[in-house]
């Protein structure tokens, strides 16, 4: 594996064999490997796989994720390597690849949607693929509404587009539309006459907290760590800043650190410092030490590495550690002596960034900001009122920094691009749950701009050294035709080898400012060994697997936040049943036209009004139809005189007809569609 990631081309078997000192007599055996460790996922990625040619028959390998059923109730998936994502259909034209996955052998749970696993392909035509399960990555848990049927002795669980499955009765508790519950396949190709069993009930639909926590279930979320982990993180004492001092570590205390992050946060991985230094800066970041205490193959690594991610849901954190070290021991709290990794990096006034300096160190934070708070600080001191506090004059050096590593970065090429982002949040304690638009403020991107530099630094110490971290690689997606400011890129992913991040412009890239809450950054800081300044030796793990596991990792949290988001949006929207909506045409299916909606960027579908009593949601759909009115005027409904063609991107008016946020679906009939 190593050989491969060194090597910048492709190699056969001869070379393979030379590069690891063996003889020719070794080449059937090496092709056995080969195969073994194909079927095993070591080549699923698609930059490994391109560094072998030459051996016949060597299994074509996937990570995929289940993403439906077709018309004939086989498993549909999709690549989770962005690389292999879209591929070449008629006429050369892109498109996303398919994967139709073979039913699973008698006796093996089936496959539901969002279901992770290794398959087996076979190409069959463009762009499509026969796959065939390998090994089981993560099953997808069944998560919907129990019923039950008078003088029947099983239940019904509605597990939306999972379908509908057969549950025996046994010790169910409550049963009712009302009730979530979480069960697991055991047999049947689909949801369509498949049998379930029975985990556990949530509790009912109208609980904010239960829609957010089916996330967990349906994703294989784990709820809560192992007792070996909690007694290993527990046995931690308090920071000992003179043993820390005494034992070689930099004295940071006297440099004013401040955090800046948002309201909601707890696990304060970074604290940022700068001040001028002729005609440029010189910048500090202070990162968590987590390595300290997480040291690898113990369990705390073991879990954590298992987990990949902390996840953040409405109301919710599930997170990589244990509270006692996210939350506490590695959290940079104002005030509280604590270990980290300082980053000292000079900045010249054109925001170019010199050679970074790697230390172990104490420090100690000034302040806890949050965005709004420094934002309104600086304002407030560019508008020519009076410096309250040493904070008031740290921030003017931060944001002068910041204006320089932003122009540099425009000058490099990065395409600025401002998107509205939607924050969905839940008060467990009130139960309300808001939607609103969270604004884009100019303390975001400075704390963007100083991680990047960070992550910057770190991915070029480590690809000097041939350093075993791991990087964060984004490719473009090829377009001759696309200028710059028209390219468009790849999802980023994390990478055993150095590659390009082309929507940051730089040469190499990784992460390394947030090892609370991402192993990958964990695994660098270990590889850096800031301790000593100097690059750490391979811990011989295989970090192309890593990288495979943590973008599934990934995935899944992205997954979940997502999930849970959409489900609490449409729990919002409960209470405007009825009212009438700006939004959208966003899309089309053969049940009629998708619409969002504007202020909340909920999605759902545009049906017949008629067709509706009492809010029920039919499963035949028919097309809402308009008469056109007077030109530069609104159309609006009056029957179904006509059929209707709406453009996407178009601008209706729709009235929320009907909710359900268990399944996050929403139904809208027309009001009015612009001209």
């Amino acid at each position: 594996m190593q050989v491969l990631a060194r090597t910048e081309g492709a190699l056969g078997p001869g070379d393979l064999l030379r590069a690891l000192g063996l003889g020719p007599g070794h080449k059937v055996a090496l092709r056995t490997l080969l195969h073994d460790m194909a079927l095993d996922g070591a080549f699923a990625s698609s930059d490994l796989a391109e560094r072998i040619r030459g051996v016949r028959d060597l299994p074509d390998t996937a990570y995929v994720v289940v993403t439906g059923f077709d018309r004939n109730d086989r498993p549909i998936a999709r690549f989770l390597d962005p690389e292999r994502a879209t591929g070449e259909g008629r006429a050369g034209a892109q498109r996303e690849a398919v994967i139709f996955m073979t039913p699973e052998q008698p006796g093996r749970p089936p496959l539901t949607p969002g279901a992770k696993v290794l398959a087996r392909l076979r190409k069959l035509g463009a762009g499509r693929f026969e796959g065939r399960t390998l090994r089981t990555c993560d099953v997808r848990r069944l998560v919907g509404r129990l019923s039950a049927s008078s003088g029947e002795d099983r239940l019904t669980l509605d597990a939306g587009r999972a379908g509908l499955w057969s549950v025996e009765a046994g010790s169910s508790g409550d049963v009712g539309d009302a009730v979530v519950a979480v069960a697991e396949p055991v047999s049947g190709a689909s949801g369509r006459g498949g049998r379930a069993r029975l985990l556990a009930t949530l509790g009912y639909a109208n609980d904010p907290a239960v829609l957010t926590s089916m996330s967990l279930y349906e994703h294989g979320l784990p709820a809560g760590f192992s007792d070996e982990a909690m007694t290993e993180a527990e046995a931690f004492g308090d920071v000992d800043a003179a043993a820390a001092l005494a034992d070689g570590r930099v004295d940071y205390r006297d440099t004013p650190f401040v955090t800046i992050d948002g309201a909601d946060s707890r696990d304060f991985d970074d604290a940022v410092w700068a001040a001028r230094d002729g005609d440029g800066f010189l910048l500090r970041i202070a990162i968590a030490d987590v390595a300290h205490y997480v040291r690898p193959g113990g369990v705390l690594d073991r879990e954590a590495r298992e987990r990949g991610h902390s996840v953040y849901l409405p109301g919710l954190v599930v997170p990589m550690l244990p509270p006692r070290l996210s939350d506490d021991l590695c959290s940079l709290r104002p005030d509280a002596d604590r270990l980290c990794v300082v980053f000292e990096i000079p900045i010249d006034i054109q925001g170019h960034a010199g050679e970074a300096r790697i230390a172990s160190g104490v420090m100690r934070s000034r302040a806890r900001l949050t965005y709004e708070q420094a934002q309104e600080m600086h304002d407030g001191a560019m508008a020519g009122a009076a410096p309250g506090s040493d904070v008031t004059a740290l921030l003017g050096a931060l944001f002068a920094a910041h204006d320089a590593l932003r122009s540099a970065a425009v000058a490099r090429g990065v395409r600025v691009v401002e998107r509205q982002e939607r924050k969905v949040t839940f008060d467990p304690l009130s139960g309300c749950v808001s939607v609103r638009v969270a604004p884009r403020l100019d303390s975001h991107r400075l704390i963007e701009s100083f991680m990047t530099v960070a992550n910057h630094a770190a991915a070029r110490i480590m690809r000097r050294c041939a350093a075993p971290g791991l990087f964060r690689v984004n490719p473009p997606i090829p377009d001759a035709d696309a200028g710059r400011e028209a390219q468009r890129f790849a999802a980023a992913r994390y990478s055993a080898s150095p590659a390009p991040h082309a929507a940051l412009a730089l040469d190499e890239y990784a992460h390394v400012t947030s090892p609370i809450r991402r192993y990958a950054d964990l695994l660098c800081h270990r590889v850096l060994d800031g301790r000593a300044n100097r690059c750490g030796k391979d811990t011989l793990e295989s970090r192309t697997a890593l990288a495979s596991h943590l973008r599934l990792s990934e995935a899944r949290s992205a997954g979940a936040a997502r999930d849970a988001e959409e489900r609490l949006i449409v729990f919002h929207l409960a209470g405007l049943l009825g009212a009438s909506l700006d939004g959208h045409v966003s899309g089309e299916t053969p049940s009629g036209y998708l619409v969002t909606l504007t202020d909340t960027g909920a999605i759902g579908l545009l049906i017949d009004e008629t067709a509706l009593h009492d809010h029920d949601m039919p499963d035949s759909i028919t097309r809402v139809a308009l008469r056109s009115g007077a030109p530069g005027r609104e159309d609006t409904v009056s029957g179904l005189s006509c059929p209707l063609r709406l453009a996407k991107g178009m601008a209706v008016r729709v009235r929320l007809s009907s909710v359900d946020p268990v399944t996050a679906r929403c139904r809208f009939s027309l009001v009015a569609v612009s001209s």
